[in-house]
């Protein structure tokens, strides 16, 4: 007969029992040991995934900037605290404008006009600077007003097909740069200074003329990758 059930001898049955209760705070401890391992190795991966996302993050907003770079001629700013400053931006508050009609139709704020004779080039001066406005004519980016003292700096792109700054490249010195303000005085700015500088350069935005009335004008150069910078005063 085939036997389903089987009893041990009585003294093995006692010492299996007490070898197994033995060995139970060795299975609890291997069991514990092995879930804390399981949720440690979780927490590592999860962190190395978050700091990887970051990083992707990181990377593609300077890529983002970086593609844009060609395309933007402003350069940046950085603020000075002097007389000519405050000057220039009270000056900004009150600065009469006129409206200028272009090829689209719409009206924009005109502050004055600029004309180079030796290039060509005579285009309205817009009151201010975006990446729209730059593809309607010249614009004020920062600094004193028209023929009034301090730095008026002015924005043009620079197309390669004659348009507006395009042809900035080819001024000399002592060349004639003419600024008619609303008021219709025109004078004449004297080209004392040129130079090709990095997009990040922003000492032409500088504000110290020693009481002079000055023009900085700046446009893309080099396929965008450098800018072109233009220094004149008033005679």
């Amino acid at each position: 007969m085939n036997q389903i059930l089987f009893i041990p001898n009585r003294q093995n049955y006692e010492k299996n029992k007490t070898k197994k209760k033995r060995q139970y705070p060795i299975y609890i401890f291997s069991f514990f040991s092995f879930i804390t391992f399981m949720v440690l190795s979780f927490q590592i991966y999860a962190y190395n995934n978050e700091n990887q996302s970051n990083d992707n993050i990181l990377i593609e907003s300077v890529a983002s900037k970086t593609s844009n770079l060609e395309d933007e001629i402003m350069p940046v700013i950085k603020e000075e605290n002097t007389e000519n400053e405050e000057m220039a931006q009270n000056n900004d508050t009150e600065e009469e404008k006129a409206q200028y009609k272009a090829s689209n139709g719409t009206n924009y704020e005109v502050i004055g006009i600029l004309n180079i004779p030796s290039l060509g080039i005579e285009y309205p001066i817009l009151s201010s600077t975006s990446t729209e406005l730059l593809k309607i004519s010249l614009t004020k980016y920062h600094g004193a007003n028209p023929n009034e003292v301090g730095n008026m700096v002015v924005l043009g792109h620079n197309y390669q097909n004659g348009q507006f700054f395009s042809n900035l490249h080819k001024i000399k010195k002592k060349d004639i740069i003419k600024i008619t303000d609303l008021q219709g005085t025109t004078l004449n700015y004297e080209v004392y200074d040129f130079k090709v500088i990095d997009p990040y350069d922003n000492s032409g935005t500088s504000q110290l003329t020693n009481g002079k009335t000055e023009i900085t004008l700046i446009t893309c150069y080099n396929n965008g990758t450098e800018r072109f910078m233009v220094k004149a005063r008033a005679k």
